[in-house]
């Protein structure tokens, strides 16, 4: 029979990537040994910028967090339909007219018109005009 092969070498184990302190935000570089100083422009200038952390502290963590909004919210209720208020109509001292009415409700339809008021006795007055009118025209074509 033929020799067994012989073992294989075991592959070691893979180590974790070290963590890259420059990355990581709670690393300070100045409290790292194996890192060069700072030129002394930067340490003007993280100087100013620790003073400037002093004056505004970070706000405080909000005691209260938005709830998580419902998986299944109720649905909206209908509006209730507005209740028409009337509107009192004011007294007349002397009731319209026929014509005047019949003038107001079809305004509307003409523009830039202007709304004709007439008293009873102007309309009478044209009526009974308009007739004698109208028979004196029918004397004059039609003689007896």
């Amino acid at each position: 029979s033929p020799p067994p092969p012989p073992p294989l070498p075991r592959p070691e184990p893979e180590r974790p990537p070290e963590p890259d302190p420059a990355r990581d935000p709670a690393y300070d570089p100045a409290s790292d040994p194996a890192s060069p100083p700072p030129p002394p422009e930067l340490e003007e200038e993280l100087l100013e910028l620790d003073e400037d952390e002093e004056l505004d502290p970070p706000p405080p963590p909000d005691p209260d967090p938005a709830p998580a909004p419902d998986p299944d919210p109720p649905p909206p209720r209908p509006m209730p339909m507005p209740v028409p208020i009337p509107t009192p109509i004011p007294p007349r001292s002397k009731p319209k007219s026929f014509l005047a009415i019949r003038l107001s409700e079809t305004r509307h339809d003409v523009a830039n018109t202007k709304m004709i008021r007439t008293s009873d006795d102007e309309l009478l007055r044209g009526i009974v005009l308009s007739i004698f009118l109208y028979l004196a025209m029918l004397y004059i074509f039609f003689p007896i």
